[in-house]
């Protein structure tokens, strides 16, 4: 089964969209977000899954993202 993936992505980022898209191939994945910023710009933001073990509640636009890293 494909995971639908959310978001926008630059089409110079489309590996970061292919990894995505591989990381849920196996069962064990439930929900991830990624966002990506260069040169001042959002270039990834994409989101996929569930956010919860059960997947009873998907992944949404606004939920809690971990990790923010900027250069």
């Amino acid at each position: 089964m494909v995971t639908e993936i959310f978001g926008t992505c630059d089409p110079a980022f489309n590996p970061v969209r292919d990894a995505l898209q591989e990381s849920f191939a196996g069962a064990d994945e439930v929900g991830e977000a990624v966002a990506v910023w260069a040169g001042g710009q959002c270039v990834v933001d994409l989101w996929a899954g569930h956010r919860d073990a059960a997947r009873s509640q998907p992944w949404q636009e606004d939920s809690m993202r971990l990790h923010v890293f900027r250069r």
